[in-house]
């Protein structure tokens, strides 16, 4: 879950909307799922939201950990790059895995699979940046 604030609407989509939301300092093209009416009616507002993607464009594991510079970014190719660390990684089988990325910038979280990272496991508490395409967030409403 992350928290973001829609700044502007910019049009609809099938679920929803897209839209420019804040992520800390940091402003993204995005959708927005939910209905028009209702997002329009939180500009402005602080919204706890699930955040999705269509596909990891790329990953890497960062040399150093850099905790100023976790969250949501704009990226030079059109998608998101998410920078944090793999806090958790949960095997299912042992060629299938959940990794957990913490973004440290809040309690904020991204969730990739073992097809995300084309199997490779990255090592438990290891900076990660991923640049994902697609992004969607998914309001929480509470």
């Amino acid at each position: 879950m992350v928290a973001i604030v829609i700044k502007e609407v910019l049009g609809d989509t099938p679920r929803g909307v897209r839209a420019i939301v804040a992520h800390g300092d940091q402003r993204l093209d995005a959708e927005v799922v939910g209905e028009r009416a209702r997002l329009e009616g939180e500009i402005g507002r602080t919204l706890i939201v699930e955040l999705g993607f269509t596909a990891v464009q790329s990953w890497r594991v960062l040399a150093a950990e850099p905790a100023v510079t976790h969250g949501l970014f704009p990226a030079e190719s059109g998608g998101v790059r998410v920078v944090g660390v793999a806090h958790n990684i949960i095997d299912v089988t042992p060629h299938v895995f959940i990794v957990d990325v913490y973004l440290q910038s809040g309690p904020e979280f991204l969730t990739l699979e073992a097809d995300d990272l084309s199997g490779q496991r990255p090592d438990l508490g290891a900076a990660l940046e991923i640049i994902v395409t697609g992004l969607a967030f998914y309001p929480t409403w509470t």
